[in-house]
């Protein structure tokens, strides 16, 4: 991926499908994009977190935070470290939540 990975780039891929590239991993669906705000060691861009939502996973289904190639329709593959957050408590399905940091 040629594209400079900033929120701007990831918001336009709201709602949409990341889908692990390793064998029996379920697609995760980007649900937030935020802007973090602060200051930045990078010139390119702000830092901004994501998140994504697994809702057919249970909390013992959880993935390990690793970096996982992630593939998008529109953006192509692309690496991204993921954190566990566990469960949405304020979603009735309770999909299992996943950040990723960008700073």
């Amino acid at each position: 991926m040629s594209q400079t990975l900033d929120a701007t780039l990831f918001r336009r891929c709201l709602g949409e499908e990341f889908r692990p590239q390793q064998p029996g991993l379920r697609a995760l669906t980007l649900r937030e994009v935020k802007d973090l705000g602060g200051d930045s060691t990078r010139a390119d861009h702000q830092p901004f977190s994501l998140i994504f939502a697994d809702p057919g996973a249970q909390v013992d289904d959880a993935l390990p935070q690793a970096i996982y190639h992630l593939h998008n329709h529109q953006l192509g593959e692309v690496g991204i470290f993921l954190v566990c957050l566990g469960p949405d408590l304020k979603d009735a399905e309770r999909p299992l939540l996943y950040e990723a940091i960008f700073s």
